[in-house]
């Protein structure tokens, strides 16, 4: 069991630049204290369609499933909550059709005994943060990070995409399409460790560099903020808000998760994880060197899904096995069908159609065959036998008509 307590959450809740404001996060800005655990910051999405209200339905949720952060939360305890959230969204829409389409990003931060649990969807972010260096930072769930993986675009190319705003996953309902979380456990917490959590809006104003100064500095907390609220207010066009958390006191040493609260399909994924994380725990604290930002390694946290019972799971695996075994099995057989096809007109075109088409195109170069009739073989000898004949006959009507066989006289 792992105590933490933090010094006064500050948080930003601003409408910048927009006409609206369609961020929420929980608590309410001026409402943390420093016994406070649980803290979300959601970006609506939607404009017309409701997007404030996407938001706050999905702190709401998340604060009356895990009841204000009080017990220790993992991954099926997310799930769960973001489960009720979707449900929560399906009945405002509901009651109120307009707002179809509405959704919004989600970030949590949640201390517990068992050390920090951080969730997100979408591309509101979570840094932990110590001195100089960025321990960890959630990945945005963005269509052009797709395509930097994938190769068919630089980190360069990404940052000034046409679509680099592009979402490919949000909390829009259970109805529209339900989603996932990416969770993750830290365990290696330390007193002076900042935990940030901000939207999009935060990031047109202050870059990683940015952010990592203005967090070491030896301002005030108060002020750390005031600076990055005064950059936000400059350069940023969207709403923007944040929730910083420093930390004060750790005491004792976090549990990590065990696979009963880790959902089946991705329980490798999160204990490499946790192994990661409670072996860093061991290491003593002079033994970390700050790294500079661009080497900081990266960390991809790992996805979850529903629970299921082992029933449904069971039959998922049958459903999985058949569709291999029908990938498997579908080309061999449309292969040979294939092959029989071909070989079959082949066969056809050369026993029953080429012949025919040769005796059509050629009738004066046929001879008979072991195929044609009897009657025609007959026909086609007697032809042969009357042609010396007549050449016999044409010789005697024409003395005169050269011949191969005489021999010209010479006239000398």
């Amino acid at each position: 069991m792992i105590k933490i307590e933090t010094y006064p959450p500050l948080a930003l809740n601003e409408i910048g630049k927009r006409d609206n404001n369609e961020d929420s996060i929980f608590p309410s800005k001026g409402g943390a204290h420093e016994y406070d655990r649980l803290f979300l910051v959601c970006d609506g999405i939607g404009g017309n369609a409701k997007g404030e209200e996407a938001s706050n339905i999905v702190c709401e949720a998340f604060d009356h499933v895990m009841e204000s952060g009080r017990q220790p939360s993992n991954p099926m305890i997310i799930a769960n909550a973001l489960y009720y959230a979707e449900e929560q969204i399906d009945l405002f829409v509901q009651n109120n059709p307009e707002a179809k389409g509405m959704g919004t990003t989600m970030t949590l931060l949640h201390l517990h005994e068992n050390g920090a649990t951080i969730a997100h969807i979408g591309d509101s972010r979570v840094y932990h943060i110590r001195g100089r260096t960025i321990r960890f930072v959630t990945s945005d769930h963005k269509w052009v990070n797709k395509l930097v993986l994938s190769g068919d675009l630089s980190p360069e190319e990404a940052l000034i995409h046409p679509r680099r705003n592009v979402i490919d996953r949000a909390i829009l309902g259970r109805q529209e399409r339900p989603s996932q979380a990416d969770v993750i456990q830290v365990t290696d917490i330390r007193a002076g460790d900042y935990f940030f959590l901000c939207t999009d809006g935060i990031l047109e104003g202050v870059d990683e560099n940015q952010l990592v100064h203005i967090l070491a500095s030896d301002d005030s907390d108060t002020n750390k903020l005031g600076e990055i609220e005064s950059r936000c207010n400059e350069k940023s066009m969207d709403n923007f808000s944040a929730y910083l958390v420093r930390i004060r006191s750790v005491n004792g040493i976090a549990t990590p998760w065990t696979p009963s609260v880790i959902p089946l399909n991705n329980a490798e994924e999160v204990i490499t994880a946790i192994k990661d994380h409670s072996e860093a725990i061991n290491h003593h604290a002079s033994e970390f060197v700050d790294l500079p930002i661009a080497q900081t390694p990266s960390q991809t946290p790992p996805s979850i899904v529903y629970p299921v019972d082992e029933q449904a799971f069971s039959q998922l695996q049958k459903n999985e096995k058949q569709k291999i075994f029908q990938g498997i099995i579908f080309p061999i057989v449309l292969t040979i069908l294939c092959a029989l096809t071909t070989v079959g007109g082949y066969y056809i075109y050369d026993h029953f159609i080429k012949d025919k088409l040769s005796l059509e195109q050629n009738p004066r170069e046929a001879r008979p065959t072991d195929k044609q009739p009897e009657k025609l073989k007959k026909e086609n000898k007697k032809s042969e036998s009357k042609q010396p004949a007549k050449k016999k006959e044409e010789k005697l009507l024409n003395p005169n008509s050269p011949n191969k066989d005489t021999v010209k006289p010479d006239t000398n």
